[in-house]
């Protein structure tokens, strides 16, 4: 669940400073660092350090976490009321 919620957080607001997101999401930074450690493995987020101060790091979305998740409605029942 934290995994969507920064993506879509990411996607709302933008590029943002690991401190930001920290505070946005309601959690201490160590449990930042671990959500995004965790969306940066599996291809969705990437970190960049600022040239102008290295110890800033801003967390941005990649093309595979950029778009939103689609609903799958493979499967789904159906309604014979709804069509």
């Amino acid at each position: 669940m934290a995994h969507l919620q920064t993506l879509w957080i990411l996607q709302e607001s933008g590029p943002m400073p690991m401190t930001h997101l920290a505070d946005v999401l309601g959690v201490a930074l160590p449990n930042a660092t671990g959500i995004v450690d965790r969306m940066e493995q599996r291809g969705l987020v990437e970190r960049v350090r600022d040239d102008a101060d290295r110890r800033v790091v801003t967390v941005r979305p990649t093309q595979a976490g950029g778009s939103p998740p689609r609903r799958s409605t493979a499967g789904a029942p159906t309604c014979s009321r709804c069509s």
